[in-house]
């Protein structure tokens, strides 16, 4: 099977050239000049590579920039969405594309379901619920994953911000009323990789939730983090205390219950979720030994 990987400079892609078996062939979005803006040379690049199938996990993930950068959220997450959709209908290509829990609003009191009812409530959810849309208007073969807090060892993400801001900053606050489920991209990884294994007994043109399995708000998660810092004997790190939203002063309003039911993706599973306590001790024992060169 061929296979073009869009956005392969992110944590997630980072997993999935890994985790590539020999069976397939992975080409590289970026190093074929696979452009937002040049239609007819990405659909000659599709015919010429023979793609099979394309995972696109390209997203503008930044929820507070998104209020201020409307137009590049949009050109990302709904632009290049609608036209990687169009591609691949003409092409016979199937499509795991890669969304977000911000599509709802947070206001539920259990898990959200792939058939929840949709409700954005900042700009970046909205992008990324518009270009679900076009994938659903435009396409048969498709599969779209709605995830939640990605974070990895690696990169830039959410986990490792916060362990930095444990070790650097004398004071946190962190909100103790919004729910999530941070999923690690090797588990994401290996569920993608999970479905192509299976495409051809998947039923198609559907959406289906993973995240973690563990619940946490971002105060019990840096009380996680200052625990473990403490038990590895770290000498610096922060106090915490309780946030009020009001008192961030956030651009973008967030989801207080952004948990998705994983029922459907639980019965596909052959893998046990890696705790998020694992990838915080590699990540800290990373530290203490950069430390003590």
């Amino acid at each position: 099977m061929k296979i073009l990987l869009i956005g392969d400079n992110g944590q997630l892609a980072h997993y999935i050239k890994k985790l590539k078996k020999k069976k397939y062939t992975i080409y590289l979005a970026s190093k074929y000049n696979f452009s937002s803006n040049n239609y007819k040379q990405n659909n000659q690049l599709l015919k010429k590579l023979k793609i099979d199938l394309i995972i696109n996990t390209k997203a503008y993930t930044d929820v507070e920039k998104a209020e201020k950068e409307k137009s590049l959220a949009y050109k990302i997450n709904t632009s290049l969405v609608k036209k990687i959709s169009i591609l691949c209908k003409i092409n016979n290509i199937i499509l795991i594309h890669i969304s977000t829990d911000f599509v709802f609003n947070g206001k539920s009191s259990k898990p959200y379901s792939e058939k929840s009812k949709t409700f954005p409530i900042n700009y970046y959810g909205q992008t990324k619920l518009l270009g679900e849309e076009y994938i659903k208007k435009n396409m048969d073969k498709y599969i779209i994953i709605r995830t939640s807090k990605i974070y990895s060892e690696e990169g830039n993400n959410f986990l490792i911000k916060m362990i930095n801001n444990s070790m650097r900053e004398k004071n946190l606050k962190y909100l103790k009323d919004e729910f999530f489920c941070p999923t690690y991209a090797k588990d994401l990884a290996k569920f993608i990789f999970l479905l192509i294994s299976n495409i051809k007994k998947i039923e198609f043109s559907k959406i289906i939730n993973f995240t973690g399995d563990k619940k946490f708000t971002p105060y019990k998660l840096i009380r996680l983090i200052l625990k473990t810092l403490k038990k590895m004997n770290f000498k610096d790190y922060a106090k915490l205390k309780v946030a009020n939203v009001k008192e961030l002063n956030l651009l973008a309003k967030r989801p207080k219950f952004s948990i998705l039911d994983n029922k459907t993706a639980n019965t596909l599973l052959n893998f046990k979720r890696t705790p998020i306590k694992k990838i915080i001790n590699l990540i800290l024992i990373k530290e203490k030994n950069a430390k003590s060169r």
